[in-house]
């Protein structure tokens, strides 16, 4: 039988070839007409090409090829009138069009098809070409054109013309074009009376690499429907405005595109639509699933526009994603407009790209609503930028309808006033730098000994002492906004010993020693506005030397100084809700310079009273590194370098029970009182924005405890102690401190 081709170049990278009677003779090797007529291609076979038609079947077994690279015809197989063609993991080849399919049947599985251009044809390139009829393509086939891998139209011309109507299932394959997009559907005349309408299946891990990036080109007043399924493909749906084209995400489905002029979206339950530029749907878009402006590849930024021309209807469990740089007003943020109605409830996620926030006044419209405002977007998780927490709030008055992000809240007593909203991760930054430089004190008076003599058990010969305190507490405290209450627990033991001691000029002696020590601390800061919360982990370890002058030597009484200088640690992480877990570490060098001095009386039965007025400074060097948090905030210490100061007076008495002052044991209640000034508050720079632990300024403090000399050989002090300061802060705290000479 033989057949002509024509082709007429409609405009550029648009097929538009017909079957035209009189043109071009097809040059073919194989011919098959009618059903009973039927060949089979088995590997080995010459590489021919073939022409199939009225329900003759041809099929094509592994290993087999059909070529038309040397063909005038430029078309490998030919099938019309109801022709079918199987082929299972064959190679079909042309400089032109691989397989062209009019109004009849092709499955391919495994099998490569291989479209090159000739150069003359703005059709040539092209893998499989339909009028009408059904392909189905799967089992891991690859369709690969120059110019498409698949393009669908329709012909009424000739003594075959083509169905209108086809239907195109791909699983589990690959479909490659070159220059132009992968699927292309369209009239083949600007005269054609008919419209082509494409049914397009994509499903179980279809693959698409469009060299122009688009998946999916609609021209004329074509009809498509598209579905996806358990699959991610990437590329763009590009559709006329007098096309029609329906998507339908369904399943499992990942489509990482743009699309303009698409009529109608359904994003299925379990689907998302990643938007990678400006996107348009013309009449309703329906969403149960997931759109998510891109974010994930070099180069993104915010501001992109996805415009719904009709309605949108948010089905309970679907989200949008958007990115902004989050700052004020005029912030740069991925944005929906919808120019006809909303309903359904859909949520609300915002990624920060940047952004170091600031002051909102309107807000950031985010969504704006042309139409009818009956939909709900609500906030899904946390939305920060620098300092400050943003939420997605509907307009007010003749904006009621849209939807912004605002950092602030309207306090109804004082409107002129908004307050801005601090995250809580900042009380918790303040929190573990407040902790980092106090967990450690190793003083005089917190190393489980007597303050008044140099050697407690001289008189006994014995001058070394080994000493151990454990201690722990609870602190709670405010942030310089009022918003964020802060609650931290903390524990620390520290070892040491007394290595080495003497005298001095003019009676005095002294001692030296060394210690070591581990602590931690957890808490958390919870915003009063948001009830938000992040919690705060300090894990840290110090070592140091100390040493104490007695200027009475072995006396009870009189003049005393010590120095302590330590070396800190410490591995620390903030966690706040919804966000991610933020790790970072510190270190440095503090030092405490210590001056007292005691009076002390006996009574009559030889026991006696003690009053020590004392003045303390300590300066702290432990500094966090600075730090980038997972959303693009940069995190700097403020308050570090502090210089505390104290100063106080403490009254103890001295109960001995064996009567002997030197070996005995004995009973040693006290009390406390110190005034702490720190020259910093703890805190924390959040893009440049400050937020600071308040009432650590000027500190009051009382302690009671008591030291008991059990025997010769060991001594157990413990305390209580209390602090308080402005703005709500407190600490309690106790300790437990053993000494053991020999």
């Amino acid at each position: 039988m033989k057949k002509d081709l024509c082709l007429r170049v409609r405009r550029p990278y648009r097929f538009a070839c017909v079957l035209l009677l009189g043109c071009m003779p097809l040059a073919t090797a194989g011919v098959l007409e009618g059903r009973s007529e039927q060949a089979t291609v088995e590997a080995g076979s010459p590489a021919e090409s073939w022409q199939v038609s009225n329900g003759a079947t041809l099929n094509m077994n592994a290993g087999s090829q059909a070529d038309a690279s040397d063909s005038s015809s430029g078309l490998a197989i030919s099938l019309t009138q109801g022709a079918n063609l199987n082929a299972t993991g064959a190679t079909i080849s042309a400089a032109g069009r691989a397989i062209l399919n009019n109004d009849s049947n092709v499955a391919l599985e495994r099998t490569h098809v291989i479209a090159t251009s000739d150069g003359t044809s703005a059709l040539s390139g092209v893998a499989l070409q339909m009028y009408g009829g059904t392909s189905t393509i799967g089992d891991e086939s690859k369709l690969e054109g120059d110019l498409h891998a698949i393009a669908i139209s329709s012909d009424s011309r000739g003594d075959n013309p083509g169905n209108q109507e086809a239907t195109l299932n791909i699983a589990n394959s690959t479909l490659i074009s070159t220059t132009g997009s992968a699927i292309h559907v369209g009239k083949a005349f600007d005269s054609e009376p008919i419209a082509p309408i494409a049914h397009i299946n994509l499903s179980d891990g279809t693959v698409v690499e469009a060299g122009n990036g688009t998946l999916l080109e609609v021209e004329d007043d074509a009809s498509v429907f598209l579905t996806i399924k358990t699959s991610e493909i990437e590329g763009d749906i590009v559709s006329a405005d007098t096309a029609t084209t329906h998507v339908a995400l369904g399943e499992q489905a990942i489509l990482r595109g743009a699309m303009q002029g698409v009529d109608q979206l359904d994003v299925g339950g379990s689907a998302q639509w990643i938007v990678t530029a400006d996107s348009s749907i013309d009449k309703l878009l329906t969403n149960s699933g997931r759109i998510t402006f891109q974010n994930d590849r070099e180069g993104d930024e915010p501001g992109r526009i996805l415009t719904v021309h009709g309605n949108y209807v948010g089905v309970d469990g679907s989200s949008i994603e958007f990115n902004a740089k989050l700052e004020g007003d005029a912030s740069v943020t991925d944005r929906l407009i919808i120019e006809g109605d909303t309903s359904g409830t859909t949520s609300v996620s915002v990624n920060n790209l940047g952004g170091s926030g600031a002051k909102t006044l309107n807000g950031i419209e985010l969504i704006t609503v042309g139409g009818a405002s009956n939909g709900e977007f609500t906030q899904s998780g946390r939305i920060v930028a620098g300092a400050y927490d943003y939420q997605l709030v509907r307009g007010e008055g003749d904006n009621y309808g849209n939807w912004y992000l605002r950092n602030e809240l309207i306090d109804p007593g004082n409107p002129d006033a908004p307050i801005l909203i601090v995250r809580p991760e900042g009380g918790a930054y303040a929190a573990n730098l407040y902790a980092m430089s106090t967990l450690f004190d190793a003083s005089v008076g917190q190393r489980g000994g007597d303050t008044e003599r140099a050697d407690t058990l001289a008189a006994d010969g014995r001058s070394t002492n080994l000493w151990m305190k454990h201690s722990g507490g609870h602190q709670r405290s405010t942030d310089s906004s009022g918003q964020l209450n802060t609650h931290v627990s903390r524990n620390a033991t520290l070892f040491g010993a007394d290595l080495a001691g003497g005298s001095t000029y003019a009676g005095g002696a002294w001692r030296a020693g060394v210690f070591a020590g581990y602590g931690n601390s957890h808490g958390n800061s919870t915003s009063q506005l948001t009830n938000h919360s992040a919690s705060s982990q300090v894990k840290g370890y110090t070592t140091g030397v100390y040493g104490t002058w007695f200027a009475n030597g072995n006396s009870e009484q009189g003049l005393y100084t010590d120095a302590v200088l330590q070396y800190s640690w410490f591995d620390a992480q903030v966690s706040g809700d919804d966000v991610a877990t933020e790790r970072y570490s510190a270190k440095g060098v503090s030092t405490s310079l210590e001056a007292g001095y005691v009076f002390s009386d006996r009574f009559d039965d030889g026991d006696a009273w003690y009053l020590q007025p004392k003045a303390k400074v300590v300066w702290s060097g432990v500094t966090p590194d600075d730090h980038r948090e997972d959303n693009g905030t940069v995190v700097s210490t403020q308050g570090s370098d502090t210089l505390s100061v104290s100063v106080g007076a403490r009254a103890s008495l001295k109960l001995n029970y064996t009567g002997d002052d030197t070996l005995a044991d004995s009973f040693k209640p006290f009390v406390e009182t110190n005034w702490i000034h720190n020259n910093r508050q703890a805190g924390v720079s959040l893009d440049g924005v400050s937020v600071t632990q308040a009432g650590t300024r000027n500190i009051a403090e009382f302690k009671a405890g008591a030291e008991g000399r059990i025997n010769r050989d060991l001594t157990i002090t413990a305390s209580l102690a209390q602090q308080v300061g402005s703005n709500d802060f407190s600490d309690s705290a106790a300790s437990l401190a053993l000494r053991l000479s020999f």
